[in-house]
């Protein structure tokens, strides 16, 4: 690596005026010129525009922020890279990240314009490492006022309406259930005529045949007891 090198040398001798002629200090700078830093990619990250390391062209428009992001690098591992520009717009800033400046870094370039900014210039940034080696960028910008926001159409008096779905079709009603049948308070269950039954009890001895008995469920009873060759009736209905 190459840094800073000087060397002092005397004049000797005398000259025409006869004053004694002063030490003159020499400064030489050695340097080799292919360790400067290098710019790996200069991007616009509003449209992804890739430029070129110079000759780039950007529109920018008032109002609206732009930023320009450099990435670089150094051959030389630790050096310390610092950009700076003589010819930024107005409001525009440099950044540096990370804030160390060990290459490799990012300097972002950003501004928003405004309606006082120039409508054209170029903007030219250098990098310098640490050894005083230094690479430059520039590119050119034109500043344009956004197109205006078009209007909300207005909607026409004769444009077609839109016509209504037709309502859905309500479900049949459900059947009413069939009434119960009443019940019938009588008994319709035909029966056979009634008929009247008659019982007639004849007996020796009274004491022996009870008509409640023998005759249960008959309609009339008629009963006869024998005694002593003579009868005794009784009817019971």
């Amino acid at each position: 690596m190459f840094g800073p090198y000087s060397h002092t040398a005397t004049r000797c001798g005398g000259n025409p005026t006869g004053r004694a002629a002063p030490d003159t200090l020499h400064a030489l700078m050695l340097a080799d010129l292919g360790r400067q830093p290098v710019l790996s990619s200069i991007t616009v990250s509003e449209t992804g525009q890739v430029l070129p390391q110079s000759g780039g062209d950007i529109i920018v428009y008032v109002g609206v922020p732009v930023t320009v992001v450099f990435t670089v690098t150094d051959p030389d591992a630790g050096d310390v890279i610092t950009a700076s520009s003589s010819t930024l717009p107005s409001g525009a800033t440099l950044k540096t990240t990370p804030s160390s400046g060990v290459a490799p870094v990012t300097v972002t370039f950003s501004w928003t314009p405004s309606a006082t900014s120039p409508a054209s210039g170029v903007v030219s940034i250098s990098f310098m490492d640490t050894t005083y080696l230094s690479t430059v960028s520039s590119f050119s910008f034109a500043t344009l006022f956004p197109p205006p926001t078009p209007p909300s159409p207005i909607p026409s008096p004769f444009a077609p309406k839109r016509l209504r779905s037709p309502p859905s079709p309500s479900p049949a009603p459900s059947p009413a259930p069939s009434p119960t049948p009443a019940t019938a308070f009588w008994d319709a269950t035909p029966r056979r005529p009634r008929t009247a039954t008659y019982c007639l009890l004849i007996s020796s001895n009274a004491s022996l045949v009870s008509p409640n008995a023998e005759c249960a469920g008959m309609d009339t009873v008629r009963r006869v007891d024998m005694v002593h060759n003579k009868h005794m009736s009784t009817d019971r209905v």
